[in-house]
Parts: C-alpha cells; structure tokens; sequence
C-alpha cells in the first residue's frame, strides 16, 4: 500500500493581499469573524473563494478594524 503525499494549494494573489493586509494592520481572522458575526472558519473559507466585491469587502472590515484598535 503507498502512501498518497498530500498536495498544496496556491493561495491567489488576492489571498496574499488579504492575508498580508491583515498581518501589516495586526487585524486576526477571529477579529474579521467577530465583526462579521461567524466562525473563523467561515472567514477562512471566504478566503479561499474570493469575489472581487468580498475582496472589498474584507479589505474595508480589515481596515476599519485597524482603526478601532489604533485608537483603543
């Protein structure tokens, strides 16, 4: 019996941006989902399907939640 190696996926280029957007403003995937009202699970599944309005989206909920942490 083989052993199947497991293969990983590429992250697009707006998953990176997100994802770096994220690190860059120190907004976490459980801030994005506590915002939203759903699981961080949810946040991560909408990573991976990306539409250009929830890329939008997302960007606007990571940028306004560095604001709110900026001036507590």
């Amino acid at each position: 019996m083989s052993k199947k190696s497991r293969e990983f996926r590429y992250m697009t280029e707006q998953e990176k941006f997100l994802r770096n957007l994220m690190s860059e403003h120190q907004v976490s995937q459980s801030d994005v989902a506590e915002h939203l009202g759903i699981s961080e699970q949810a946040v991560n599944q909408q990573l991976l399907r990306l539409t250009p309005s929830r890329l939008k989206k997302l960007e606007s909920i990571i940028l306004t939640l560095s604001k709110k942490t900026d001036t507590d």
